[in-house]
């Protein structure tokens, strides 16, 4: 008991870190995919290879209060994201249609970032 009690404490710490580490670092657009990207590892369901459902449970007021952006910001920014097909937003879920074109977002974001900050 003890044994699997401390692998879930080390679990939670190594993803309560991850979490931190998203938020701590990047620009509003970065943070978002970040935290996205980070429960879709630990909450998303598979669907094929590439596609992804996430029910995250959260409000859009919740997660603009994470990522420390507003509201309206955050509905902007996922609009454009689903007009650009990186995800569905339905009924509470985000589906991710290809997981590897989120990825490639991401990395394009974070290079954009250093470019324009360094």
């Amino acid at each position: 008991l003890a044994e699997a009690t401390a692998r879930m404490l080390a679990r939670k710490t190594r993803w309560t870190a991850a979490i931190a580490e998203a938020l701590a670092q990047g620009d509003a657009s970065v943070r978002l995919i970040r935290v996205l990207l980070l429960y879709v590892e630990q909450f998303g369901e598979a669907q094929g290879e590439e596609r992804y459902v996430l029910d995250w449970g959260l409000s859009q007021s919740d997660l603009a209060t994470l990522l420390g952006v507003r509201r309206e910001w955050l509905n902007q920014i996922l609009s454009k994201w689903q007009k650009r097909n990186l995800l569905i937003l339905e009924e509470g879920k985000i589906t991710i249609p290809s997981l590897p074109r989120v990825i490639a977002t991401r990395d394009a974001l974070v290079r954009k970032q250093r470019d324009t900050s360094g």
